[in-house]
């Protein structure tokens, strides 16, 4: 079969890879072979007749093995992929991969289906993903040897919540997670979890993020069990040491000394921090802190400046 890429994209069609270009409007590949599979040419799945035959189940023969109806059958992964591309742009929903060989299935979900069927197009990430199963299953046998299947179309908000309900209906010999929008089951190597920590330890939340993770937080409401848990937590006095310590750091890093400029007798008090400096003239720390910033005389007398 052909190796083709779409932008950035590397696309495996079939059982042989080809190195080439594909458009939404257009397909124009390079015949230049540059990666095969275990199969021989005497055995190559890139035939006219081949792909023509491998995968041809209809909705009858889906319902009549798993007893449910697709809403869309591609019966081939491989000449059907334009149609893919083109019919599920920008909707959300659950897919399923079928082995036409082995009658093995791989159930998923995704917010953007053709954004999806890209990925499992690419050769970096199919050889990529050593732990997936489906992803060496691809490899293996070849996008022709499947057909792709729209289970069903549905809102963003419920793709994890439908797609439940197929893993614990059709149990998927392909998924290790059997939990949806969960890695339970996935094996990570040692090199893939230090890339992930990596990457979680750079990611700088917007915002919007922060604001929808408070009010997450806000609204959780824990059971009684849970409070009874936490009123008999009992707190080791070494811990309590650490916890003042690591408060003090904090307050200390906080920590701004400031002057405090008498402009009527021309005298400078120093202070180690906003709250002393407003004991001392009996004001409030934050309001202190705006004249600090403004630069404007509290009381019109006193000028409150960042020790240098």
């Amino acid at each position: 079969m052909k190796l083709v890429t779409f932008g950035s994209y590397a696309f495996n069609v079939g059982c042989w890879y080809y190195v080439g270009y594909i458009s939404p409007m257009a397909i124009n590949i390079n015949k230049t072979r540059a990666f095969s599979t275990d199969r021989d040419d005497t055995n190559n799945l890139n035939s006219a007749k081949d792909k023509k035959n491998v995968g041809s189940l209809t909705k009858k023969e889906v319902k009549e093995i798993w007893g449910i109806v697709p809403v869309v059958l591609y019966s081939n992964a491989d000449t059907q992929k334009a149609a893919i591309i083109k019919d599920n742009k920008k909707k959300s929903g659950i897919y399923m991969f079928i082995n036409n060989e082995n009658k093995k299935i791989y159930v998923g979900s995704a917010a953007d289906l053709t954004r999806i069927f890209y990925m499992y197009c690419s050769l970096k990430y199919l050889v990529g993903a050593k732990n997936s199963l489906i992803c060496k299953a691809l490899i293996k046998y070849g996008h022709s040897r499947f057909s792709f299947i729209i289970l069903e179309y549905c809102d963003k908000i419920d793709v994890v919540k439908r797609e439940q309900y197929y893993l614990d209906t059709l149990n998927p010999e392909y998924n290790l997670a059997k939990i949806a929008g969960s890695s339970l089951g996935v094996i990570r190597s040692e090199e893939t979890k230090a890339r992930m920590a990596e990457a979680s330890s750079k990611r700088i939340h917007s915002q919007d993020s922060k604001n929808k993770i408070a009010a997450a937080i806000l609204g959780r409401k824990h059971t009684k069990e849970s409070i009874e848990k936490m009123r008999n937590r009992i707190i080791s006095e070494e811990t309590l040491i650490k916890m003042r310590t690591h408060l003090s750091e904090l307050n200390k890093n906080k920590r701004i000394s400031v002057e405090v400029i008498d402009t009527e007798i021309n005298i400078t008090t120093e202070y180690k921090s906003i709250k002393l400096a407003a004991q001392s003239l009996n004001a409030n720390p934050t309001t202190l802190s705006r004249y600090l910033k403004s630069q404007k005389l509290y009381q019109k007398r006193y000028r409150i400046v960042k020790k240098t």
